[in-house]
């Protein structure tokens, strides 16, 4: 274990018990009944992180929604995920949590939310870190449910533990268990609305003239230790290209143009780019895609969301948790490499042998087979 470990680790248990020490007469005092029959409740989901997390958490809103089909469902969402819940008919309040340059900011924000008066606030962020859990204290007058993970516990009224044997949807939806509410669908959604369906296929028309499979590849993801090689995205790009039998697509946000351009100066070949940082537009190609090729990333699972095939490289990220949603997934992983899953966002040996390992022949070769017939 290394020194910034250790520290860590000394740091969560003194935290753990202060917290504990100081909270418990607040907890106790803070758990009131929830309106009974057929009442109104209001209810807020805290969900202030990354695309991928929200895409994964849209089950548990609807599985609320359908045991409490009364309720006022309300998201509190981060400036990079807010999107992904737009036209989600289950919610009828959405809010923005201002970026951290903004304090002024969030203070309104949280006096606003603490004016609504909810009945339950559910934090569903699973980790060490106190924000959400100070927000849900702040907001939830009521009755607040969230995860036990280093005296976070105590900032809340009801409370439930981080089962590592469940994947990112059944853990999001173990909160659920203390009001009798059941995921049992665990499909993700984006709702995505005809006006932008209608945009992304004129988008596809004007720019491949030919009807052929569009195969979207997306070479971004949070941490460089997630990312597949540059130069295997070129290798792959021109195996698919001279096969001709795909219109073939890079994707990207403003932040990866960059990698999107030496990987075109790689590949040799004519491929068409979509670069943008709007998620509603970026999903709406996304449905009309036939597969994408990406990283364990927010793509990832909105694609799955899209019920679209994916074909993703899963190194230091852990599987279990963070698999994509549906059945028309290939997660390519080298289980036998003695680090894989450390979940570090630097290679801890050095090698990033996680994702070189991986070729771009073993890509080519699953691809070439789904289409064999074409």
């Amino acid at each position: 274990m290394t020194a910034r470990k250790k520290i860590k680790k000394v740091y969560l248990s003194l935290r753990a018990y202060l917290l504990k020490t100081l909270l418990v007469p607040w907890k106790q005092k803070g758990k009131q009944p929830l309106p009974g029959g057929n009442m109104p409740i209001k209810v807020l989901f805290i969900r202030i992180d990354r695309i991928g997390d929200m895409v994964l958490s849209t089950p548990v809103v609807r599985a609320f929604k359908k045991s409490y089909p009364r309720s006022q469902i309300s998201v509190l969402a981060s400036a990079a995920n807010y999107a992904i819940i737009e036209n989600n008919p289950h919610i009828e309040k959405m809010y923005q949590f201002p970026k951290p340059n903004s304090l002024l900011g969030r203070i309104k924000l949280v006096r606003k939310l603490r004016r609504k008066n909810y009945d339950i606030v559910f934090d569903l962020h699973a980790d060490y870190q106190l924000a959400t859990a100070m927000i849900a204290l702040l907001v939830g007058k009521k009755r607040r449910f969230g995860f036990k993970s280093a005296g976070r516990e105590n900032l809340y009224t009801d409370s439930v533990g981080v089962s590592p044997d469940l994947d990112f949807i059944d853990l999001t939806g173990s909160l659920l268990t203390e009001l009798a509410v059941h995921q049992n669908n665990k499909k993700t959604e984006i709702f995505i609305s005809l006006v932008e369906k209608k945009k992304a296929a004129t988008w596809l028309r004007s720019n491949f003239k030919r009807q052929r499979p569009v195969l979207g590849i997306h070479p971004g993801a949070f941490y460089d230790t997630q990312k597949w090689p540059e130069f295997y995205h070129a290798e792959l790009i021109k195996k698919l290209y001279e096969t001709g039998k795909f219109n073939l697509l890079l994707t990207g946000s403003n932040g990866d143009f960059p990698a999107i351009e030496r990987i075109i100066s790689k590949c040799g070949c004519e491929i068409k780019t979509n670069i943008s940082n709007d998620l509603r537009e970026f999903a709406g190609l996304l449905k009309q895609m036939e597969m994408l090729i990406c990283n364990n990333s927010g793509p990832l699972h909105m694609a799955g969301a899209c019920e679209i095939r994916t074909i993703s490289f899963m190194g230091p990220s852990n599987v279990k948790l963070w698999k994509p949603s549906g059945d028309k997934n290939v997660v390519l992983r080298r289980d036998e490499l003695p680090c894989i899953g450390c979940n570090s966002s630097k290679c801890l040996i050095g090698t990033h042998a996680c994702m070189r390992l991986i070729s771009p022949n073993d890509v080519f070769e699953i691809i070439e087979k789904i289409y064999a017939t074409l």
